[in-house]
């Protein structure tokens, strides 16, 4: 696999460069370290503010978003999005990024806001780096350390970041030939995401020859961040497991094939998890010699974390 780059805050697992001189702990992170590289960040510091240092917060002040020092009353917004703009223009290609949830520089969208009179209002919102991220890394893969916690999340997260991490590699060879070959190793992953996209994305490549080469995998990368937007729902895994053991089911008995089905009916009704039901089906892959199957990503779309 591609090593993916990510966007991390320093502050976690890498530095302890918090406002209190604290390092946040996050094992996925850390495990991430062994197959991952990392551009590394912390944006308070970046604009001048020391370890430790006052805290700083989101605050409405004449109708406006402000980052604020409420210990020095120091308006630090502007020089923030200064930073925000050049940082991330100075980047190398990433394919997503790990922010420090509830931050008012980092936080995806759980920033705690406060009103001109200093009391937390009920509405939540993005951290002023966080916004720019967003903003120009549109589709890709972003999210908080805590929020990677949540198996479903972190699932969904870790498939996108790894399938993005492919792509760059064969759209900086721009050969339509490694495309073709990226897009059949992807089509049972990208059916379960979405069949209708995928087979949009199929006819891209069918009709090639219409698209300026650099237009072909432009269009091709917004299907991707389109069809991979939302997390894969329980009910096209069980298509795309259904659709993946129609290759190996001639070859199975009747008590096989039966024994499949409970197992799947068991993840329909949540009562056991996907990796059951992935478990079984590398199995059969690997008995029958399944040469489609075996090269799909669905069945391998990162390192275990």
């Amino acid at each position: 696999m591609t090593k993916p780059i990510i966007l991390i805050s320093k502050c976690i697992e890498f530095e302890k460069c918090r406002y209190n001189g604290d390092m946040v702990r996050s094992p996925i992170v850390e495990k991430l370290k062994e197959y991952c590289e990392f551009e590394l960040v912390c944006p308070e510091m970046k604009i001048a503010l020391k370890v430790p240092r006052h805290p700083i917060r989101l605050q409405k002040r004449s109708g406006r978003t402000e980052l604020v020092q409420p210990a020095s009353d120091i308006i630090l917004t502007d020089k923030m999005k200064k930073f925000s703009e050049k940082f991330l223009s100075s980047l190398r290609g990433i394919d997503g990024a790990i922010l420090k949830g509830r931050s008012p520089s980092c936080g995806i969208k759980d920033v705690k806001f406060y009103s001109e009179k200093n009391t937390e209002l009920d509405r939540k919102h993005s951290g002023i780096f966080a916004e720019t991220v967003i903003e120009k890394y549109q589709g890709y893969p972003v999210e908080s350390e805590g929020r990677l916690l949540d198996g479903r999340i972190r699932e969904h997260f870790l498939t996108k970041l790894f399938a993005f991490s492919s792509f760059r590699d064969i759209r900086n060879n721009m050969k339509i030939s490694e495309l073709i070959k990226y897009h059949e190793s992807n089509k049972l992953l990208f059916m379960a995401y979405n069949q209708r996209e995928m087979r949009i994305m199929g006819n891209m490549l069918g009709n090639q020859k219409k698209f300026i080469k650099e237009e072909l995998f432009n269009a091709y990368f917004e299907s991707m961040k389109r069809i991979m937007s939302k997390p894969i729902t329980l009910g096209n895994n069980e298509n795309a497991l259904l659709h993946a053991f129609g290759y190996i089911s001639k070859n199975m008995k009747k008590k096989e094939t039966e024994f499949f089905m409970k197992t799947l009916y068991e993840y329909r009704s949540s009562i056991i998890p996907l990796d059951i039901l992935m478990s079984l089906m590398k199995s059969y892959i690997a008995r029958f010699e399944v040469c489609y199957l075996e090269n799909q990503t669905y069945f391998n779309r990162h390192p275990v974390i």
